[in-house]
């Protein structure tokens, strides 16, 4: 009785909190020092209308890890064999009718999305979702919280998965194409990093619990959002050995059954950096940014 009352108290605050703020918002950016992150309305990093997903050390290197990458930045759900993803363009940006505050405060910045309870493979369950990270900080913390919100009822083979399809070299005439590697003999850590710049993104979760990371290809023209398919870990759906290659970085947790009235929180980060390049390149980027200013010039 009394985690009924404290489950049922956590969904009316986070309500009331909503309403309080302006029943939501729209897809919005949060501005640091270090990092430009767009967050939409589904909990994915992109914000849609403004075209602006994560953008490392903002400055004259046009660098943008979320975009123009296909699934972008998403979270996907997985209940008794069926599943659904938030993030991934389309009809799936936010399927779960999910709502966006901002609640950024000082050199805090927070996002959090919650929304009422649906449906995957006929079972009901509500997400919450907190993302935040500080001004000056190179690493962007995810809390995504999963609720079963039903008096009597099992979920059962709950898995939950994150993942992004890194493109940070795209806008610098690169390609889509990322040296991808799960180190050593973790599962709890995948990396992907631009060969011809250094731009780096690591997802990174902690060891206990129970994370598996895994490097998808585009078997069929999509990369994976299944997390069933994920949730083996290594290399998965037409993923082979080498780079660089256009695959997507990810993680998957097992939770197992969530019983009635309980809930289960997964933790990670998303790191962001740059390991030292050759002077060639940064010749090579600032003759692009050249070009693209003699063509705006002349163009009009």
């Amino acid at each position: 009785m009394m985690k009924r009352k404290g489950l049922l108290l956590l969904m009316a605050t986070l309500a009331l909190s909503l309403l309080m703020a302006g029943i939501g918002q729209a897809d919005f950016v949060l501005n640091g020092t270090t990092l430009k992150v767009g967050v939409n309305t589904g909990g994915g990093l992109v914000d849609i209308p403004d075209y602006q997903g994560i953008t490392y050390n903002p400055g004259p290197l046009p660098n943008d890890y979320s975009l123009p990458g296909i699934p972008w930045e998403f979270v996907s759900i997985g209940v008794n064999g069926s599943f659904q993803a938030s993030g991934v363009p389309g009809a799936s940006v936010n399927p779960w009718n999910m709502t966006l505050v901002n609640e950024s405060a000082g050199s805090n910045l927070q996002a959090h999305t919650f929304g009422a309870p649906f449906i995957i493979g006929n079972q009901s369950l509500a997400y919450l979702e907190t993302i935040f990270f500080d001004t000056l900080s190179s690493k962007v913390r995810i809390s995504m919280k999963i609720i079963n919100p039903s008096t009597t009822d099992t979920l059962n083979s709950v898995y939950i998965s994150r993942g992004i399809d890194p493109d940070q070299e795209s806008f610098l005439g690169y390609g889509p194409s990322t040296s991808n590697v799960i180190p050593g003999a973790t599962s709890t850590m995948v990396t992907a990093t631009g060969v011809n710049t250094g731009l780096f993104v690591n997802m990174d979760a902690f060891p206990e619990s129970g994370a598996v990371a895994a490097i998808s290809g585009p078997d069929g023209g999509y990369w994976a959002t299944n997390p069933t398919i994920l949730g083996v870990g290594g290399l998965v759906n037409g993923a082979v050995a080498g780079n660089p290659k256009d695959y997507s970085i990810n993680m998957t947790w097992f939770l197992g059954d969530i019983k009635y009235d309980q809930s289960r929180t997964i933790d990670f980060d998303y790191k962001f950096g740059q390991v030292p390049v050759p002077p060639s390149v940064w010749l090579f980027a600032s003759g692009l940014i050249g070009l693209v200013g003699l063509r705006r010039k002349f163009g009009k």
